[in-house]
């Protein structure tokens, strides 16, 4: 073709099913959400069931801030963190719970 002739394609539109296939990946999976838990220092690790703070044991997608409230002066508090594979409270974990951290308070 000689140089001064433009080529304008036909637009294109994205086909999920066809450009997934030609990319050979699937569809996104649900996004990693995180738990923050808490509890007073002592008396074992932090689990899953150390949800009772005010702004713990909520699931959080990418760069939410958590604000743990209720806490009481001159108490000691752990925390630990938890992965699920989607926001929805019927998504399995993807990760065990931390390490608790040092007390805190």
């Amino acid at each position: 073709l000689p140089s001064s002739v433009e080529l304008f394609p036909a637009p294109q539109e994205f086909m999920e099913s066809v450009h997934s296939q030609r990319m050979r990946s699937k569809p996104a999976d649900p996004p990693l959400v995180c738990v923050v838990l808490g509890k007073t220092s002592g008396g074992g690790p932090v689990i899953e069931q150390h949800s009772s703070l005010p702004g713990t044991g909520i699931r959080r997608v990418g760069y939410d801030s958590v604000e743990v409230t209720g806490l009481r002066p001159n108490t000691n508090y752990v925390f630990a963190t938890q992965y699920f594979e989607g926001a929805e409270a019927t998504r399995p974990a993807a990760s065990a719970v931390s390490a608790t951290t040092p007390p805190i308070g």
